[in-house]
């Protein structure tokens, strides 16, 4: 009996063993011009392996035909339509992948912080560069806030920015600490009162209501039923005795 684990293995998985028999079986026709009607006929049962939208695609046929010249080791010497692939060039293993394994020089900000201090370095414009500068501090103010969980001085972001930028971006702390330029907890507190009061057209809109659910209350109270006197059984005797 001839099982699947001694013979020999498959090449492409995709296409079965069957269609590797055939191809080792077009290697023993000896006809050229017979080969390769016969790779003809192969490469129109082999598109049936593909998605319907794709077969009459032409990519799909030169993919077909190099998937019968791997398939026979590129051994078949037939008449081509496409020129037969070079085995090296399909053989060879794809370059390794460089990955950048530099360590950020203060791990709490991260290398994204790095990378944005080189842009600013670059600036020309110096305005620009000055509040990019103070941009950047800020985030590392708030960086050094959320990962260490305490306050930090700003001179402490003063000497890590310019070690982070080898000397190029230097803040000046008068001016930081005279304008409160790096005070996170003020802003804090301005965005918090921002959220907390209400827009005018809310107030509008919460005073409009509060109105009309009065006017409903006041209607419902000063409504009465109408078939509440036919419905009394004392004014039905009252009126039999008139």
């Amino acid at each position: 009996m001839d099982y699947n684990t001694q013979r020999h293995q498959i090449l492409l998985k995709e296409y079965g063993r069957n269609i590797q028999v055939m191809v080792n079986n077009l290697l023993t026709v000896e006809d050229r011009d017979n080969r390769t009607k016969q790779t003809a006929q192969l490469v129109e049962l082999m598109r049936q392996f593909v998605q319907p939208g794709a077969k009459d695609n032409n990519d799909v046929t030169h993919k077909i035909w190099d998937d019968i010249f791997i398939i026979s080791n590129f051994k078949l010497d037939v008449e081509a339509p496409f020129p037969i692939p070079d085995a090296a060039i399909i053989n060879k293993k794809p370059a390794p992948l460089g990955y950048r394994y530099a360590q950020p020089k203060l791990k709490h900000y991260g290398k994204n912080i790095e990378f944005l201090v080189a842009k600013i370095a670059l600036m020309e414009n110096e305005s620009e560069k000055q509040n990019a500068t103070i941009y950047v501090a800020r985030l590392m103010k708030s960086f050094f806030a959320q990962y260490n969980k305490e306050v930090v001085e700003d001179e402490v972001i003063k000497e890590q920015l310019y070690r982070i930028s080898a000397g190029k971006l230097v803040l000046d702390l008068d001016k930081i600490k005279s304008e409160n330029l790096l005070d996170l907890a003020g802003n804090l507190k301005l965005d918090n009162r921002a959220e907390s009061v209400p827009s005018s057209n809310n107030r509008h809109r919460n005073n409009s209501g509060r109105n009309n659910n009065t006017r409903n209350n006041d209607r419902n109270s000063n409504s009465t039923p109408r078939n509440n006197d036919r419905n009394n059984p004392r004014n039905n005797n009252n009126r039999r005795r008139k």
